[in-house]
């Protein structure tokens, strides 16, 4: 009797350990890539496409092989709307040996807020947040991370490298539906 309980248990533990994926989403489980060749080579009418919104324009004089480049925001339903810095290259090999070092500057813990420090100026004082208030306020990169999908290079919005990797995440999903 003690083995046919012992042995239920082992069946009902194997039975819930190995729950079933219908009906749920496994494309959350899946590695986000960071860097992503994708064969369509995006414009400008294809980040609006997305729904998403541009706020400005910068010049790309000294963002060495950029086409152009863009501050915007896009929010999904019922959200806040997140900021994105999206810089368009002409190719995904061109956006990658180019734009990778710019924009590691520009996002993440160590990116480069001073424009005595940084390569590229446009644009720096919109990839700062100002956290906290009054005298004790600290400068800290409004982007938490980039990705790299096609042609794009995309510095998204995020305090922490996790947030921001889930918000670029949402928008190259956009691409895909459109």
């Amino acid at each position: 009797m003690k083995k046919l309980s012992i042995l239920s248990f082992l069946v009902l533990a194997l039975f819930l350990g190995c729950g079933g994926t219908e009906g749920k989403h496994t494309d959350d489980k899946v590695a986000f890539q960071e860097i992503q060749n994708v064969e369509t080579v995006f414009n400008f009418e294809d980040l609006i496409a997305t729904g998403w919104k541009q706020s400005k324009q910068y010049d790309v004089t000294g963002l060495e092989n950029a086409q152009s480049a863009y501050m915007g925001y896009w929010a999904l339903q019922n959200s806040n709307p997140v900021t994105y810095e999206i810089r368009i290259y002409p190719s995904h090999k061109i956006a990658v040996e180019s734009g990778t070092s710019f924009a590691e500057e520009g996002s993440g813990e160590t990116a480069i807020l001073r424009s005595s420090r940084a390569r590229w100026k446009e644009g720096l004082n919109n990839r700062r947040r100002i956290v906290g208030g009054g005298d004790r306020g600290k400068t800290n990169p409004r982007y938490g991370a980039y990705i790299i999908y096609g042609n794009l290079v995309i510095l998204c919005e995020g305090r922490t490298r996790e947030y921001s990797i889930e918000n670029c995440k949402q928008l190259v999903k956009r691409f895909e539906y459109n």
